[in-house]
């Protein structure tokens, strides 16, 4: 089945991962064969897997999103803001701050595993040997931080 980063934010996050179960339950499968944090990491090697975590942070995105818009619509609605509505609005924002987070580091982390593992030795330059690292390090902390999206 295609995967289609736009289609990801048109779908509710339980319609999405009902598309496209066939790779959830890849991930899933993939993330319980040991170490999370080392598991997560060899399944963003895939440029395949890495598309479809992005795909699945842009519908987990929109529907952060979604959520802080129905809890404005109440605040609206009833002409208050009520003090629960307050702090789960916090909660999404920070949470919604740490999707994007994460989506920025699963994708530096597969980009540096991608030139790393595929790029012809001919293309390769100290400087972007050096870079790539650098990144690959950096997303690494990233996602260890972020193991709870």
């Amino acid at each position: 089945m295609s995967l289609r980063i736009s289609d990801a934010r048109e779908l509710s996050y339980s319609d999405f991962l009902t598309r496209y179960s066939l790779w959830e339950g890849e991930r899933q499968k993939f993330l319980s064969r040991g170490d999370l944090e080392e598991q997560r990491l060899k399944f963003l090697e895939n440029p395949d897997y890495a598309k479809y975590e992005s795909a699945r942070a842009e519908c987990l995105i929109q529907h952060v999103k979604n959520s802080i818009c129905a809890l404005n619509r109440l605040d609206t609605v009833e002409g208050d803001f009520a003090i629960g509505r307050v702090q789960q609005r916090q909660a999404l924002a920070q949470f919604l701050s740490d999707i994007y987070a994460y989506k920025e580091a699963a994708r530096k982390y597969s980009k540096a595993s991608f030139a790393r593992c595929w790029m012809p030795e001919s293309q390769k330059t100290q400087a972007s040997i050096l870079q790539d690292k650098k990144d690959e390090e950096d997303a690494i902390k990233q996602l260890r931080f972020l193991q709870h999206v």
